[in-house]
């Protein structure tokens, strides 16, 4: 499923510029794909932070939600590359902050991403049991907050090479607002065996307390060491939405 290491793009590059419409403080543009069917790549700043949301073109009446958050130096156009190809298959949207600081992911960012998914929950019709947080690294990090502090609102995280954090305590005020997931809630873990960042044996402990509070968790293990894999998406779908892939452990 996950071949040899290719080289990783830093950037959107490989796409055209997104051309900003600034409509009521939310800009739409198409994401250029060869294809007549265009996702549309939909931008908000809140707080000073940029969120982009990416709508695929086919998607049902009801979408799954993904919010994918970025690593260290990164963008959310970064998960976008990682993400995009998935999305536009599964139909769903993509929400991608951008941390105010290319260092780390703050409690102001958690507010300002709370906001912004009151907005999109408000603007498109989503499907409530199938909202998941991803995140590769830092961002894995904060998927871990957002999972802990919003309790019952994502039916599944998928964290990268991410560190367990177990404080929901920090991220109290995050979630007002927010409706609930009537369903299950899975978590689907990605580390590298080689990983000297974030060693895998993070994982392993989140593997353990995650069973403790009830909560299906599988964790697949990557031989690598600490960098976005292009191709994880798909697989981690797979685990969190159909069920249609078991990961290794």
């Amino acid at each position: 499923m996950f071949g040899n290491r290719p080289h990783f793009p830093t950037s959107l590059a490989r796409l055209v510029a997104v051309v900003a419409l600034l409509l009521a403080g939310f800009a739409g543009a198409s994401v250029p794909g060869g294809s007549a069917a265009l996702g549309r790549l939909d931008s908000m700043v809140v707080d000073g932070r940029t969120i982009e949301v990416y709508v695929p073109a086919r998607r049902a009446p009801k979408a799954p939600l993904v919010l994918a958050l970025h690593w260290s130096t990164a963008r959310g156009k970064n998960m976008l590359d990682l993400w995009k190809a998935t999305a536009d298959r599964e139909g769903a949207i993509l929400v991608l902050p951008s941390s105010k600081n290319r260092r780390e992911w703050t409690k102001g960012d958690g507010a300002a991403i709370d906001r912004a998914l009151v907005k999109v929950l408000s603007t498109h019709r989503i499907d409530r049991d199938r909202i998941y947080v991803t995140g590769f690294s830092g961002g894995a990090n904060m998927a871990w907050r957002f999972f802990l502090s919003h309790p019952g609102f994502f039916a599944g995280i998928g964290p990268f090479a991410g560190r367990l954090v177990d404080k929901p305590g920090e991220l109290d005020r995050i979630g007002t607002g927010l409706p609930r997931s009537a369903g299950p809630q899975r978590a689907c873990l990605v580390h590298g065996t080689s990983d000297r960042k974030i060693p895998f044996s993070e994982s392993r402990r989140a593997v353990r307390e995650l069973g403790r509070r009830g909560i299906d968790a599988e964790l697949r293990a990557l031989p690598q060491g600490h960098w976005p894999h292009p191709d994880y998406a798909t697989p981690m779908w797979n685990c969190l939405d159909g069920h249609r892939e078991t990961p290794e452990t």
